[in-house]
């Protein structure tokens, strides 16, 4: 009895086995939380957590094991067909079909998953948790353009303004910290408060204000359980937190602060620092540079459902910033901005979107001549500053709101509303003003056709601008045809129109403009590998001349017939979870402004090559630590200068653009080193510690010309400065500052939970 029960006991050692894993969805490869784990007859191991990771501990080697859950397919596992138990993956498959806001389960049947809403877990999978959204965003496809401290994306060849902004249902505008090109700058919203970004480019679903490019929508986390996260870095200090509160609903909030002492550092260094020091005379005077710098945001929401499962949230931003940049005793750049935002929302189970929402900006500047070695005197027609260029302040008021609802499964409306109040200040003594108030009105129309394998959406409407007395329409058409799992073709086309505010000499206008895109390609996955890539074009009949950052209120003698752009774009995919994540974007855009007399200018979204790769390794099975390794590549962007005429009595001041001499280009190769432990003891309900170290541009310090494509010194459009002064007026000319050189930053993230 004694033997036969050693013989069991010594069975069960060999045969149990441990089990640990991970659950995604099958097309977004998106973690899968509390997942029902059992064996196939029945008996219960129990669930992933909410990272859509599992461990446990099997009877046999050769179990199987049933993975279900609501909303997607069950899906049996056979363990021996894995050959490494501590690092399975399993992939599920939706059955849900998306209508608009509400999810409808349907009989089992896989639906088409849109390849354009990407989670920010997926998107860190390749990167690492960004602390700027702006270079998640560079991950995404069709997006390029980024420059060294730039907002300025760029989607599919459109302007970096193009592009509507949304967080949640509310249109945004691209706000981002210290946007004066000042190095260590970022964006307003906070990565971690963000879910899903999502990219929509027909006029079929929301958000519907897509600007003339098309829309990125930075869907916010709602999430009930409660985590936390405070980072201590070089440079940025946050919080981030997130929980139920009251009865089933749920929090988050997050402040940031960025450090004046680690500003002025990278300053000193990427500021104001000459671009390199065999450019200028020798004996120029040494350079004395004062930064006074403040940079701060708060962001809060509430959120739930009620039994319907109809759901609400609330949500609030706050930011500001004051900056003074002083070189030679001459503040170079001084001024302020601020943004706040609140907004409300209401998601029906059955289809009916409701928002409403303000926001307002703040924003002011001083510009002085930016080379303070270099004093200058004002022609003798006006009486100025010798050192100042120009100065403004700037206030936008927007009140929106906005109902969307499905009459069908397939067809839906929306109605939207906005108003502008838009007031300015500029001259030496600000003794210039203007405001506008425009109503915005915007109607669509919506019709769905699709199956599991393909859907075509088509969009139409049109949108009224009260101050312009302008309708212009809005039309669209999205086909997607899904062959196989593994092959799929997509097309585009739209006609859209958005309302911009601008200066035509001294007055404040409100004004429509409208532009047509195309676009075509293909789909392909394999293995772990995703690959999609498109041609495209876009035409505009009226567009708008590229303005500078000073004397925007002069009036633009250059006249354009039209625009047009045509380009490429990849993006390559591939990854295991616990191994190897590589991602890489790469286009190509050309287009000209198409001037009369034959003449032309570069479209402002030119790049012969712009680039954005992330390789991340996992050494280890389980991630404690990871390598990231960040390579960025634009090529040859064009730069614009402009003949400024002063005004007289009799006439306002003129301008006129040329094409600069000089282009920007950007290579730079970043490395980043992750290690994060987990706590055995609970401290403060502490779960995880990530230490990192960051190195920037590792390239720049070698300045070998064979190295170039790796890293380098990138100089790059930091503001204007003046050139060629004469009695009739002068030029406003790139002041080409030093990019980032090498920089090390450092730090450390507590994560908490319950």
């Amino acid at each position: 009895m004694r033997l036969s029960f050693s013989i069991l006991f010594l069975a069960a050692a060999l045969y149990a086995a441990p089990l640990r894993g991970v659950i995604v969805e099958e097309t977004t490869d998106r973690p899968i939380p509390h997942v029902n784990i059992t064996y196939i007859s029945g008996k219960v191991l129990g669930q992933s957590d909410s990272r859509g990771r599992f461990e446990f501990t099997l009877d046999s080697r050769n179990a199987v094991l049933l993975f279900k859950k609501a909303g997607f397919d069950s899906t049996v596992a056979e363990m021996q067909d894995f050959a490494d138990l501590l690092d399975v993956v399993v992939t599920m498959r939706s059955n849900a079909r998306h209508l608009g806001s509400a999810t409808i389960i349907g009989d089992g049947s896989a639906a088409w998953q849109n390849p354009k809403a990407v989670s920010m877990q997926k998107l860190e999978d390749a990167a690492g948790l960004r602390f700027d959204l702006t270079e998640h965003l560079s991950q995404m496809p069709g997006m390029s353009g980024q420059m060294d401290f730039s907002s300025n994306l760029f989607y599919d060849g459109s302007r970096a303004e193009e592009v509507a902004y949304h967080l949640g249902e509310l249109r945004v505008p691209n706000m981002r910290h210290l946007d004066i090109g000042f190095p260590g700058n970022l964006s307003v919203i906070n990565p971690r408060a963000i879910e899903n970004i999502n990219i929509n480019e027909h006029y079929g679903t929301n958000p519907f204000n897509q600007g003339l490019a098309g829309s990125v929508q930075f869907a916010p986390r709602n999430s009930d359980e409660f985590k936390a996260n405070i980072s201590m870095g070089t440079t940025l200090r946050e919080i981030y937190m997130e929980g139920p509160w009251l009865f089933g609903d749920g929090f988050a909030f997050s402040a940031r602060y960025l450090d004046p002492f680690m500003l002025k550092n990278m300053g000193e260094k990427f500021f104001t620092e000459f671009r390199k020091k065999d450019d200028r005379n020798d004996d120029r005077p040494a350079e004395t540079n004062f930064f006074s710098l403040s940079s701060m945001d708060i962001y809060a929401r509430l959120f739930g459902s009620d039994s319907s499962h109809n759901s609400w949230a609330l949500t609030g931003l706050y930011a500001s910033d004051e900056y003074s940049v002083r070189q030679e005793s001459v503040a170079v750049i001084q001024g302020t901005q601020i943004y706040g935002l609140a907004s409300a929302e209401y998601k029906t189970f059955g289809g009916t979107n409701i928002h409403v929402g303000m926001i307002s900006q703040e924003i002011s500047k001083n510009l002085k001549d930016t080379s303070a070695f270099r004093k200058i005197e004002c022609p003798n027609i006006i009486i100025c500053d010798p050192n100042l260029i120009d100065n403004y302040e700037k206030s936008h008021l927007t009140a929106s709101t906005g109902i969307s609802w499905e009459q069908t499964d397939n067809l839906g409306f929306a109605l939207l509303y906005d108003f502008h109040n838009v007031s300015r200040k500029w001259g030496e003594d600000l003794g210039s003003e203007d405001e506008l108030n425009d109503n915005v009105v915007q109607a669509n129309i919506y019709y769905k056709i699709g199956s599991s394998t393909f859907r075509n959406t088509l969009g139409a409407g049109g949108v009224f601008s009260s101050s312009a007395k302008q309708i212009l329409p809005l039309a669209s058409f999205d086909t997607e045809k899904e062959f196989s799992k593994s092959l799929a073709v997509f097309g585009n086309t739209a006609w859209r129109s958005d309302w911009h505010e601008y200066l035509d000499g001294n007055e404040i206008k409100g004004e429509l403009n409208g532009g047509a895109s195309m676009k075509a390609g293909t789909r392909l996955t394999f293995g772990g590998v995703k690959i999609s890539a498109h041609g495209l074009g876009r035409y505009y009949p009226n567009p708008i001349l590229p303005i500078p950052d000073a004397f925007e209120y002069y009036k633009e003698q250059q006249k354009v017939d039209f625009g047009w752009v045509s380009g490429a774009q990849m993006t390559f995919e591939y990854h295991s979870l616990h191994r190897v994540a590589l991602q890489s974007n790469v286009s190509r855009i050309y287009g000209e402004y198409e001037l009369p007399n034959g003449h032309s200018l570069p479209w402002q979204a030119n790049s012969h090559l712009d680039m954005a790769s992330h390789l991340r390794i996992y050494p280890r099975s389980d991630s404690l630590i990871s390598f990231i390794i960040s390579h960025r590549a634009a090529l040859n962007k064009p730069l614009y200068e402009w003949a400024i005429t002063p005004p007289t009595a009799e006439e306002p001041g003129q301008r006129h653009i040329k094409l600069s001499d000089e282009t920007a280009s950007l290579f730079r190769t970043d490395f980043r080193f992750n290690l994060d432990l987990k706590s055995n003891v609970r401290f403060f309900f502490l779960e995880k510690v990530r230490f990192f170290v960051e190195a920037n541009n590792i390239f720049a310090p070698m300045d070998v010309k064979a190295l170039r494509f790796l890293g380098g010194d990138n100089a790059r459009e930091r503001s204007v400065s003046v050139s060629n002064i004469s009695d009739n007026g002068f030029d406003i000319v790139p002041f080409m500052a030093k990019g980032m050189g090498f920089y090390l930053q450092f730090g450390i993230e507590g994560h908490f939970g319950l």
